[in-house]
């Protein structure tokens, strides 16, 4: 049925594009220039095996063992508060984010395929100049945190 199909697509297309951690983390090592095309690879596989084991049977195993969201609600919900932490000790203290100066990086680096996170991860390392400056990173820095408490509040009142 092609309108499930399109609604299917708009949505995995929407929780790729949130930000989250792990687009964060994608623009972290794009602005540090440090391994980009690693991590665009190892978040794209992940990816394809979250959505496999989504549409796999997750709802199963979650229909016949309820305390299985559960966990993984509690889970998620530790995760991103800790990411919380970190984007605000980051913001007071935003100089971490320095640049690579190392060759190897550069050497290393390879176009990818794939659309959204070589988009943001190679975005990122063009923009690695002003994005990098402390002041934008330490604002930054706030704005992810309270997205990350705003989707714990959001995940714990489903």
């Amino acid at each position: 049925n092609m309108p499930i199909l399109l609604a299917g697509i708009v949505l995995g297309f929407s929780l790729i594009v949130a930000v989250g951690p792990q687009n964060v983390y994608i623009i972290k090592q794009g602005i540090r220039r440090e391994g980009i095309t690693a991590v665009i690879l190892a978040c794209t596989i992940s990816d394809i095996f979250l959505i496999t084991a989504g549409t796999a049977g997750v709802g199963v195993l979650v229909e016949q063992a309820p305390i299985v969201l559960e966990i993984m609600r509690w889970g998620g919900a530790a995760y991103l508060l800790w990411f919380a932490f970190r984007s605000f000790k980051d913001a007071i203290n935003p100089s971490s984010l320095k640049q690579s100066e190392s060759p190897e990086v550069a050497e290393q680096e390879a176009k990818t395929g794939g659309t959204w996170f070589p988009l943001l991860g190679y975005g990122a390392r063009a923009l690695s100049g002003p994005l990098s400056k402390p002041k934008v990173w330490r604002w930054l820095n706030v704005a992810i945190g309270f997205m990350m408490i705003g989707i714990v509040v959001r995940l714990l009142t489903m």
